[in-house]
């Protein structure tokens, strides 16, 4: 049996409160992103991330040194998916409006999109793991994580 070292990871905010005297609101906001000094820094572990995966390599871990794998989108972290979903949207969006089209293969690849949408959105592994899951299941799903 394959053994593979799986490396997980999860973000976790950290945030500062601090007072910037400025004339207008975006000063403000500039000089707080521009602010280096974090020595009152204070973790948000309420607003962490999920945990994704975040490298894969064949064999146990002694060996690390070994091939790498690809992360299943599955698996991936959910900014990452969602870019992609954003792009692959697009590239769909694009074609269509350059052809016209209205065609049953636009339809099936806008379902699809549609499906990935949804479960990204309410961060719905299971879609991905249950091919049979419809899009009223995952937009349900996405409705209850709102």
């Amino acid at each position: 049996m394959p053994a593979y070292t799986i490396e997980t990871t999860y973000k976790l905010p950290i945030y500062r409160h601090r007072v910037y005297n400025a004339d207008t609101l975006e000063e403000a906001c500039l000089l707080a992103v521009r602010d280096a000094d974090w020595n009152d820094e204070r973790p948000d572990i309420e607003a962490s991330e999920r945990t994704f995966v975040s490298g894969i390599w064949e064999g146990a871990l002694q060996e690390v040194a070994g091939r790498a794998v690809s992360v299943p989108p599955t698996f991936d972290e959910a900014v990452r998916r969602k870019a992609d979903l954003f792009e692959h949207s697009l590239r769909l969006i694009n074609a269509a409006a350059q052809t016209g089209s209205t065609n049953e293969l636009w339809r099936k690849q806008a379902q699809a999109l549609l499906k990935e949408a949804m479960a990204i959105g309410a961060d719905c592994r299971s879609h991905w793991l249950d091919p049979q899951l419809e899009t009223g299941a995952a937009s349900a799903a996405f409705a209850a994580h709102r």
